[in-house]
């Protein structure tokens, strides 16, 4: 009986290495055949947004076009939102964007408003020469909720041939971020 499993057991194991080489050879084949051009290994492009604020004023980044990003600026006392953008080909201002915000967002006379900035990534389907950028910013008052979203008109004419723009922002929408209603009434029970 002892023989009989020694048997048994040897022709198991036996037909278990051919059917594992003959799927491992089948596996070689295959990969042989159809394998593909090797794959290059290019660099992931990453793309980030930086956005920072002090008490009386904040920056952030964004992206203008593939090759450039801009930083803007704004000034919370006077309201004033600037952009610049450097030219990818010179590496100097080219161009330099201006809005003032204090209107847009409905910012009462002497009320301080608590401004917020981000920046966000836009893919807008214009066509030709003049367009906006990349770059959408957005500024919020956190006391009231309203904020606008502003496009910077970019001239890739004008960047490419290295010249400067100096125009302001284009306020592109605008509305509540929040849909509180604050009631007072009056005397406790």
């Amino acid at each position: 009986m002892l023989k009989h499993f020694r048997r048994e057991s040897l022709a198991t194991l036996t037909y278990g290495f051919a059917l594992g080489l003959i799927f491992g050879l089948g596996m070689l084949v295959g990969s042989l055949a159809f394998q593909q051009q090797p794959h290059l290994q290019m660099p992931v492009q990453l793309n980030a947004t930086a956005t920072n604020s002090s008490t009386t004023f904040a920056m952030a980044t964004g992206p203008v076009t593939q090759d450039m990003e801009g930083v803007f600026f704004l000034d919370y006392l006077t309201g004033e939102l600037q952009g610049w953008v450097l030219n990818a080909r010179t590496g100097r201002l080219g161009g330099k964007f201006k809005h003032n915000v204090i209107q847009d967002l409905g910012v009462e006379r002497g009320k301080k408003p608590k401004f917020l900035m981000v920046t966000g990534l836009a893919n807008f389907r214009s066509q030709g020469a003049n367009r906006f950028s990349s770059c959408v910013i957005y500024v919020c008052d956190a006391n009231t909720g309203r904020f606008v979203a502003y496009a910077l008109p970019w001239n890739r004419n004008a960047a490419n041939n290295n010249l400067a723009q100096y125009q302001p922002m284009r306020k592109i929408g605008f509305g509540l971020a929040s849909s509180r209603s604050l009631r007072i009434r009056g005397g406790a029970k």
